[in-house]
């Protein structure tokens, strides 16, 4: 099981230069699988081993990080393992032993400088791992969360209470089809961090409570944002602030998200699809290099009963400094350029904010019932509207679930034969040098890229999924 944490950051999406990090062919056995940024050291990891016909489980044998000049340093190799990600900062491997066809493996594994830490995954569920020790959640009648530091054979119980959940539930509160908007992950400083999200009945005032805590679940600080949209309603979107399940037909689903606590749609299917599994869609945080946070999320119609699910008419974006008071307030009404994306098709949206060079960078993007790609600049300073420009692409679900890189978007004249993301679609059409070698890619088939962005820069994967790959750093 993959733990949840999250990290905000001021991403730049401006290159300077560009870097060829690594560029390998595909071999018999040895195959990249997938990949993993590692956002506080600004890194890379490839892992690498064995696909297994219709298995789901990929086989990893080895895992390689790379740094932004192209530095290598190996983290394991001729090993048998699964599941494999990385915690929070980087240090350490969470992994599970292989096998082709059950769903979790014999034991699990955390890897570090310590050694190989060995935990029945019978007995254990991984929580929140830490570069000293792992709070894990004991498996028995009356569950518990339990301290194992990754050196000795010592445990002790660990009483985390985390406060919350009581100010955003009651009659007071928005009646929700499914649970109010929380989260708790491990914080960049390696604190434990709880974020809740109130919503009035009229989903026109909404409270976020951010509470630090230590590892061992002591209270540091508390800091409150207050948002009211009075004219509109808060709306769902696919903000990356909450989270989101691949549902069937039949009902059954499951979560996708990333270590960074974001989640991924992939297409698993004509009969799935990925819809909200909480509340916390609503908005998300972008924090900027400064301690800057900016509260933002979609603008929905006010007169709408069931107000969660509206019509889109614009986006908000609210900006406190690190200490929770508010600097500036925008909301931006988008006119028609929008108001065919109706109830139905929230869940096909897709919103994110970046920094570029001193501008904020709004993208918006919609699969259904148009393909519509906006991308807006903002003032970072006074929150003042620059510009705003719209873009037609198309979808290619063409991926099998044994591909090495999974991407969905191409531009209807331009990129053709290439399958991009939406933050490689915005760097596209923003950045000339990015442009520039997208365009200097030949292949005879479909070439895939996924685009990484950090603080410090712009990581590039591509591949065609068959025979080779290759990553590429943006400075």
């Amino acid at each position: 099981m993959r733990v949840l944490t999250i990290l905000f950051l001021g991403l730049s999406i401006f290159a300077r230069s560009q870097n060829v990090i690594v560029e390998e062919k595909f071999e018999k056995d040895n195959v990249p699988l997938n990949y993993e940024l590692l956002p506080l050291q600004n890194k890379l990891a490839i892992k690498k081993g064995k696909v297994f016909g219709f298995s789901t489980n990929r086989e990893v044998n080895k895992v390689t990080t790379y740094n932004s000049e192209g530095k290598d340093s190996i983290c394991f190799d001729n090993k048998s393992l699964m599941d494999v990600y990385f915690n929070y900062s980087g240090n350490v491997i969470i992994a599970e032993d292989f096998s082709k066809m059950k769903v979790s493996g014999d034991n699990i594994h955390i890897l570090g400088k310590f050694g190989d830490k060995i935990l029945d995954p019978k007995k254990y569920q991984p929580f929140y791992i830490f570069d000293d020790q792992a709070i894990m959640r004991r498996k028995e009648k009356d569950k518990y969360n339990v301290v194992i530091p990754y050196k000795g054979n010592t445990s002790s119980k660990a009483n985390l209470k985390f406060e919350g959940t009581e100010r955003i539930v009651g009659e007071n509160f928005y009646e929700s089809q499914r649970v109010p908007g929380s989260k708790v992950f491990i914080n960049e400083k390696g604190n434990l961090e709880a974020i809740y999200k109130s919503l009035t009945k009229d989903c026109k005032e909404s409270i976020i409570y951010r509470t630090e805590y230590t590892p061992l679940g002591d209270r540091i600080a508390d800091i409150q944002y207050n948002l009211t949209l009075k004219d509109y309603s808060f709306i769902l979107s696919v903000t990356g602030g909450g989270y989101m399940v691949t549902k069937s037909v039949g009902g059954f689903t499951n979560r996708f998200t990333n270590n960074a606590g974001f989640t991924t749609t992939v297409s698993l299917g004509s009969n799935t699809y990925s819809d909200f599994g909480d509340d916390g869609s609503i908005n998300n945080l972008f924090f900027d290099n400064s301690g800057n946070v900016y509260v933002y999320g979609m603008l929905g119609k006010k007169e709408k009963k069931n107000l969660l699910y509206n019509r889109i008419v614009g986006y908000y974006i609210y900006k406190y400094n690190k200490e929770g008071s508010l600097i500036w307030e925008k909301k931006f009404e988008t006119g028609d350029k929008l108001e065919k994306i109706g109830v139905a098709y929230l869940n096909n949206t897709y919103v994110r904010l970046f920094n570029n060079e001193g501008k904020l960078q709004f993208l918006f993007a919609s699969t259904q019932p148009d393909e519509v790609l906006m991308l807006c600049d903002i003032n970072k300073e006074t929150g003042d509207f620059i510009n705003s420009d719209f873009y037609s692409f198309k979808t290619n679900n063409s991926n099998d679930f044994t591909d090495f890189i999974f991407a969905s978007i191409t531009d209807k004249d331009d990129l053709k034969n290439k399958i991009i993301d939406y933050e490689g679609l915005m760097l596209y059409y923003k950045n000339k040098k990015f442009k520039d070698y997208i365009d200097s890619t030949v292949h005879k088939s479909k070439i895939y890229f996924n685009t990484l962005i950090n603080k410090e820069g712009t990581w590039l994967i591509e591949s065609d999924n068959k025979s080779y790959y290759k990553v590429i750093y943006f400075e």
